[in-house]
């Protein structure tokens, strides 16, 4: 899970650099081009230039956050989720914001991103007992064997959260369809 979501972030971030650069380049170019030509027609080409080339530059901020936040979810850390989620929340509010609608696109795969990155977290687990040096304790009969757990024994949480992060993705597959 941890390096699928490396690997997505990777391919998405080089995707969203690449399209921003484009987008910004063609955005400079409509704004310039109704600079010079002064036509009534151009002038709303002007505006919706503008916006392309500020979420242009939003999406460029989003994907190196994202090469950060993926490195880090390849390690297992908590950060890199992290990273990855401010990357999806800044795509999805471009996609939705400005004309730059690939934004979506991008914000999906970046949360998509983010949810293999929590899946693929090291479990948390609970040990049981005081004891600082992690020995275990034998116990002296079979009943006390079946019945008392050693100190060190690790009892894995709960996996609920799968669940919720899985309908999270649900939840964000639907709204991006109902925007479409």
């Amino acid at each position: 899970m941890r390096v699928t979501a490396f690997i997505l972030s990777l391919i998405a971030g080089v995707l969203s650099i690449l399209h921003s650069c484009a987008g910004a380049a063609v955005g400079a170019i409509g704004s310039g081009l109704s600079e010079i030509v002064h036509d009534d027609k151009l002038d709303k080409i002007k505006g919706e230039a503008g916006g392309m080339v500020t979420g242009a530059f939003f999406i460029f901020v989003a994907a190196i956050i994202a090469f950060v936040g993926g490195s880090f979810a390849l390690k297992g850390r908590k950060l890199g989720w992290i990273l990855l989620t401010i990357s999806a929340v800044f795509c999805l509010l471009v996609g939705t914001s400005t004309i730059f609608k690939d934004g979506l696109i991008y914000g999906s795969a970046y949360a998509i991103s983010a949810m293999f990155g929590i899946l693929g977290r090291p479990k948390k687990l609970a040990t049981i007992g005081a004891a600082l040096d992690n020995e275990r304790i034998q116990p002296q009969t079979q009943t006390e064997a079946s019945a008392q757990i050693c100190v060190g024994d690790e009892i894995p949480t709960s996996n609920i959260n799968g669940i919720i992060y899985i309908s999270f993705i649900v939840i964000i597959i639907i709204a991006l369809f109902m925007l479409i």
